[in-house]
């Protein structure tokens, strides 16, 4: 449900959901990145636990910030929530590939969480075309 707020503290708290989204991803790319070297993980956790964790995490945080700002939007919100999504469906497509089992053994959730993060990209998308379609 939509809270009347000031337009600006929705925007703010939008753009710090899509920003903690975008971290998440982030720091879930460095730890792929650091299983690959010969040290121990970067967190102590399975691999599939970790994916849900920052995976689940970061599609809801880019969900919220997407539903917080449906009238009041951002072109800095829009630019995180695309670009969110579509590292979020490529570094589904990317674990999958490089893992040990290869694109042979393609999992429901590999094909969950890849549409997941472009049907993100695609909300944020349709914020860019409804943002510049009100500007004019």
């Amino acid at each position: 449900m939509y809270a009347k707020v000031a337009g600006k503290n929705v925007r703010a708290a939008s753009r710090v959901m899509a920003t903690v989204a975008a971290a998440l991803l982030l720091s879930y790319m460095v730890e792929l990145v650091w299983q690959t070297l010969p040290i121990t993980a970067f967190l102590a956790i399975d691999a599939e636990s970790k994916g849900m964790i920052y995976g689940v995490l970061s599609a809801v945080l880019f969900v919220a910030a997407f539903l917080l700002e449906l009238r009041e939007k951002s072109m800095i919100t829009s630019g995180l929530i695309i670009s969110g999504g579509a590292t979020m469906g490529t570094l589904a497509i990317a674990r999958n590939t490089l893992s040990e089992l290869g694109v042979a053994n393609i999992s429901a959730s590999f094909a969950g969480v890849s549409s997941l993060g472009y049907v993100i990209m695609g909300l944020g998308i349709l914020h860019l075309v409804k943002l510049r379609e009100n500007r004019g």
